[in-house]
């Protein structure tokens, strides 16, 4: 399982190409499981979630998925405004978000595995 934390801003300079090179390998790698911690995020990009929303979708292709640590302040409410919070599984906590993301994904519902 691959832990990738967040902390300031997740925008589209050098910091998303390195977090998309840095996910790629660990994915090349085998793992398939990763969790996103935005609890300390100041300031994510479109390009930043669309990544999100990216790796979201390709995981389960591999027996994974992407599980999201919720964020604070504006990005959740960008979440919630948009329903992105309905399509990224978004956990409280990183402990939660490990159990979470190692849940098995099966058409489209959480089984404990």
């Amino acid at each position: 399982m691959v832990l990738l934390r967040i902390v300031g801003r997740l925008d589209p300079d050098q910091t998303i190409d390195a977090e998309q090179t840095v996910l790629d390998e660990y994915i090349r790698q085998g793992h398939s499981k990763v969790v996103v911690d935005l609890s300390e995020a100041e300031h994510v990009s479109s390009t930043g979630i669309g990544l999100l929303l990216y790796y979201s979708r390709q995981l389960p292709k591999r027996g994974g998925r992407l599980v999201v640590v919720r964020p604070e302040g504006h990005i959740a409410r960008v979440l919630e405004m948009t329903h992105l919070d309905r399509a990224l599984t978004i956990c409280d906590s990183r402990e939660e978000a490990f159990a979470a993301a190692d849940r098995q994904v099966h058409s489209g519902a959480d089984v404990s595995g």
